[in-house]
């Protein structure tokens, strides 16, 4: 994938040969050209000093890489200039496009800008980068991938978009390396977009066509989302039995273990049939990327069982993986993993536990996690006696979310006791200002911010 997007990334960009020797950007160009990521950021520093062209690509690569790596925050930060986007363009303080930025570089940079902001969570940024390249520049040959990219993504917000997405790959690309991939994902639509018993008609038409092996795949999976999780099963064993060389066997393997993980969670089996399901899988399948998000499961098995401890190890395999699908998920939960043996009796493993949660926010600040995780940062940081206690609550509070009523209140509480009314203010208004904020909480911090004050 890293040599196909490279190829399609040095597409109309007029760059004289380098060759390697002393020149920096020749060795950068050289890792790159054979997708050695890490020597790519290893040698990015050394591109400095060079012109403004060979520079726009070192940096090209170098956010590429980062990405790559699992440093989308940093690959953000680092393609996002060089796509033309700035805080002072978009809405609201996010990133956005700005007019007027033309160079050869610009349509690859707004290709993988919007791969790190998907990978990210930033949703918003990768819409409007890919958005620009397939309207901005439409023949450029990075621009199919940007428009398959964008309707994956668009397809669970806006069907109809994503449609019309694909509509245009379709029809203005005939040659294009991707146009198979366009026609399969505009059948697969209806599945991608949560209406699943519509995408089992439309898949059901093409099983013994062209598209036969991921056809079978996708009914697996439409079956899987109706809850029919025998018809689903039988649909990826036999989709395995069918197809025994297609590069979708381990991901039909993997979505066997979630079908244990479903019936689990229903209490049709106990949680250690997960592990159980988890461990052939790893066995049968040892290289494939899908083993840390089945490692995941089945540290969530673990945790749903009271194995604590066990769960770390798996959870942790999840968090380091890069780009691992459930990263930041599994750093929350192995962070709530150590709150809770903390609680149990080893209080040595609350600081740990703090760490992770600060981990979740600086690599995940995107996350659904975000919210939880500031909030059981501030109740660490109260326990182990921290300066930071009141601050911390004061950003849980600002993230929102199912704690954020009880983390105003403490945040007022602190205030209160500090004798600052401003501070006692804010967080009574920030708690007035909750959706779902409990009266009784309201009611006390309003009650304090009254008193408050000589």
């Amino acid at each position: 994938m890293l040599r196909r997007l490279a190829a399609l990334s040095l597409a109309g960009c007029e760059l004289s040969p380098w060759d390697g020797g002393d020149d920096p950007l020749g060795a950068l160009a050289a890792a790159w050209s054979r997708g050695d990521c890490v020597a790519v950021v290893t040698s990015a520093p050394g591109a400095v000093a060079s012109t403004d062209q060979r520079l726009r690509a070192a940096t090209l690569w170098y956010g590429a890489c980062l990405s790559e790596l699992g440093r989308n925050g940093d690959a953000v930060t680092v393609l996002a200039p060089l796509a033309g986007f700035d805080a002072m363009c978009g809405v609201a303080g996010a990133l956005g496009p700005c007019p007027g930025v033309a160079h050869e570089a610009r349509p690859a940079a707004l290709l993988w800008l919007g791969r790190a902001a998907r990978r990210w969570d930033a949703d918003t940024v990768a819409f409007a980068a890919w958005g620009a390249l397939d309207a901005q520049f439409p023949r450029h040959l990075a621009a199919p991938s940007a428009r398959l990219a964008l309707a994956a993504a668009l397809a669970p917000v806006d069907e109809a978009a994503a449609g019309a997405v694909l509509a245009r790959l379709v029809a203005d690309t005939p040659g294009s390396v991707l146009r198979d991939d366009a026609d399969f994902a505009r059948l697969r639509l209806p599945l991608d977009a949560g209406r699943p018993a519509a995408a089992i008609l439309a898949l059901e038409a093409v099983v013994d066509g062209p598209f036969a092996d991921a056809a079978a795949y996708a009914l697996g999976r439409a079956h899987e989302e109706l809850g029919q999780l025998d018809v689903a099963e039988a649909a990826f064993r036999g989709f395995a039995e069918r197809f025994p060389s297609s590069s979708r066997v381990d991901d039909a393997a993997y979505r066997l273990t979630r079908l244990v993980w479903a019936r689990a969670e229903a209490s049709l089996v106990p949680y250690d049939a997960v592990e159980a399901a988890v461990g052939a899988f790893v066995a049968s399948h040892p290289a494939s990327s899908l083993v840390p998000a089945a490692r995941y499961w089945r540290g969530r098995a673990l945790v749903a069982r009271g194995a604590l401890a066990a769960s770390v190890a798996d959870l942790t395999a999840a968090s380091v993986a890069v780009n691992s699908a459930y990263a930041d998920d599994a750093t929350y939960y192995r962070a709530r993993s150590r709150y809770r043996l903390a609680d149990e009796g080893t209080p040595e493993l609350l600081s740990t536990a703090l760490a992770d949660f600060d981990e979740v926010l600086a690599r995940f600040p995107h996350s659904t996690r975000a919210d939880d995780a500031a909030y059981f940062a501030a109740r660490c940081e109260e326990r182990l006696g921290g300066p930071g206690t009141e601050g911390r609550f004061e950003v849980a509070a600002n993230y929102g979310g199912p704690w954020a009523d009880d983390a105003a209140l403490r945040w007022a509480s602190l205030a209160r006791a500090r004798g600052d009314c401003d501070a006692v203010e804010r967080a009574a208004a920030r708690l007035g200002a909750l959706p779902d904020a409990d009266p009784g909480l309201v009611e006390a911090a309003s009650a304090w911010a009254a008193a408050c004050g000589p």
